[in-house]
């Protein structure tokens, strides 16, 4: 083949195409040389950790152990070392927190790395390297698949150059290339892979409503809530697609109605990934649905969601550590002046999405880089930040767009720069504050942020109040002083805040209590904290 007719197959592929090739070369170079499967030595491996040990108990208990009860934990011969996390229930049976839906998507590379870890020289237990080098390579496969249909999605509404910028910034621009890399296995690549098939299917079914592709869309909307439940509200993606008026609203719930029998069997094949966790619940509960965040405390806070922080906290903040985000939610502007059929349902559902999220007790989501929650969502921002660049693209004013190409840029080397700064420390999983974050600002080498940080108290917060300890205060003073004397001084500072007060009286509100109960019950748990802690 020669050049000439070379040149003819990568204009005839597009450049989306080839985009999504090199992203893929990328990130599989990266998995490569970052290798973190390598370290396979309990109790702390390289990527079965943490929450991953949830998603994918369901793997070993079921092929290694045959026992998904886990009744071999504990017994003479058998060491957890931090493989399974799971809760013990009051009648002293053990269930696994995390809902299956990660282990079903996770499964093929499993069986896969079960059957070859004997040729590689590893046992079969689950966990060695074999094991741990598969579940990475399963993120990747899966969020390759997720820009496949993101762009086919794309190129309906926008040119294949528009289409493989988006793709760019979706994947380099955003904290979804941190976790498809170096913590591929949690749950945030997964689901975006599968919003974006889901959207892909939302607009044929609307174009073609056939039984084929009602399976199709009731089945994966079956995963995305399998995998994690909060994602339960893509529906109004499903309902809103390309409503553009009151109007066409009126005639979509029309429409909807018509087609009860299908939405009918949308719902019998939403429920056939449920099957197995249905019934896994109901054998170890006696329940088919089981609330196990209930278990720990976890909740929900409606009414004091932390949205602010949870945008723009340096803590955690969305728009912090993806400041692309902040630029792709401007381009909602644009999709309502040029494409309101896009707009409504993409706005709304980002909007009940972050209500939702900034509502749950740990608004920052427990350890991580950047708000992981959100990832779920990049697929449906694609589109306000596709209406951002087709803007630059058609912009009559030459220095405006290359104004809007050099901060697009630049945001891009800040979130490559800030993702390279989260994997050597210089940006804290959870106690970032803002003095922490200027000090290392654009900096890689670790400049000692400690005596910077604050971290919040998890207990408190399940219970909706929030407190922050500073890693700098002298606690060794602050045990010098008389018990009674040291809580006073605790009770004056927050009856002094104003927004722990009222966390305090909607808590004691919620239980039937009163105010100075729930005073008296923070000042002892802060107390007790600060006695315990140790200086830096």
């Amino acid at each position: 083949m020669g050049l000439k007719q070379i040149l003819q197959v990568v204009r005839a592929k597009g450049l989306s195409f080839w985009i999504i090739l090199i992203i893929g070369i990328w990130f599989l170079s990266s998995d490569i040389m970052h290798h973190r499967y390598m370290n396979d030595e309990p109790p702390n491996r390289g990527v079965i950790g943490h929450d991953i040990r949830g998603y994918y108990g369901y793997l070993p208990a079921v092929f290694i152990y045959g026992d998904y009860r886990l009744d071999f934990i504990g017994k003479k011969g058998f060491k957890n070392e931090n493989r399974f996390l799971c809760l013990t229930l009051e009648d002293g049976q053990r269930l696994i927190q995390y809902t299956s839906g990660l282990s079903i998507l996770y499964a093929p590379f499993f069986l896969t790395a079960h059957a070859l870890a004997p040729a590689l020289g590893e046992t079969r237990d689950g966990y060695n390297w074999v094991y741990q080098f598969f579940l990475v390579m399963s993120a990747l496969f899966y969020v390759l698949i997720g820009l496949v249909f993101l762009r086919k999605l794309l190129l309906k509404y926008f040119n294949d150059l528009i289409a493989g910028v988006v793709l760019i910034l979706v994947t380099l621009g955003t904290n979804l290339f941190y976790y498809t890399v170096y913590e591929g296995p949690m749950s945030h690549s997964y689901s975006f892979t599968l919003i974006a098939i889901f959207l892909y299917l939302v607009d044929r079914w609307y174009a073609r409503t056939t039984i084929l592709n009602t399976v199709l869309l009731g089945f994966i909307f079956g995963m995305i809530v399998l995998v994690r439940p909060t994602n339960v509200m893509v529906v109004l993606i499903l309902i809103l697609w390309r409503i553009d008026s009151w109007a066409a609203l009126q005639s979509r719930i029309g429409f909807l109605i018509q087609k009860t029998p299908l939405i009918l069997l949308m719902i019998l094949f939403f429920l056939i990934p449920w099957i197995p966790q249905l019934l896994y619940w109901k054998s170890i509960t006696g329940q088919f649905f089981y609330n196990s965040y209930d278990k720990v405390g976890s909740a929900f806070y409606f009414n004091a969601p932390q949205t602010h922080k949870m945008l723009f906290s340096y803590r955690k903040g969305w728009f912090v550590y993806t400041p692309m985000m902040f630029v792709a939610f401007t381009g909602f502007i644009l999709l309502y002046k040029k494409r309101k059929d896009l707009f409504f349902s993409t706005i709304v559902y980002m909007v009940v999405m972050i209500y939702l999220l900034s509502s749950w007790w740990a608004w920052w989501f427990g350890g991580g880089f950047g708000s992981r929650s959100m990832i779920d969502t990049y697929a449906v921002m694609a589109f306000p930040l596709a209406a951002v660049i087709d803007w630059l693209q058609k912009h009559r004013i030459g220095y405006i767009r290359i104004i809007g190409i050099v901060v697009i840029t630049l945001l891009l080397a800040l979130q490559l720069m800030q993702t390279k700064q989260y994997t050597k420390n210089s940006i804290h999983y959870v106690a970032m504050d803002k003095d922490a974050y200027w000090h290392n600002y654009f900096k890689i080498k670790k400049r000692g942020i400690w005596h910077l940080l604050s971290e919040p108290d998890h207990r408190l917060a399940r219970l909706g109040i929030y407190y922050y300890y500073d890693w700098s205060a002298d606690y060794d003073a602050f045990r010098e002083i008389p018990r009674e004397k040291a809580m006073q001084q605790i009770r004056e500072e927050i009856t002094e805040d104003k927004k722990t007060m009222r966390s305090i009286h909607r808590h004691a509100k919620r239980h039937d209590i009163s105010a100075q109960e729930t005073i008296q019950m923070v000042v002892e748990r802060i107390y007790d904290q600060k006695t315990s802690r140790k200086n830096l």
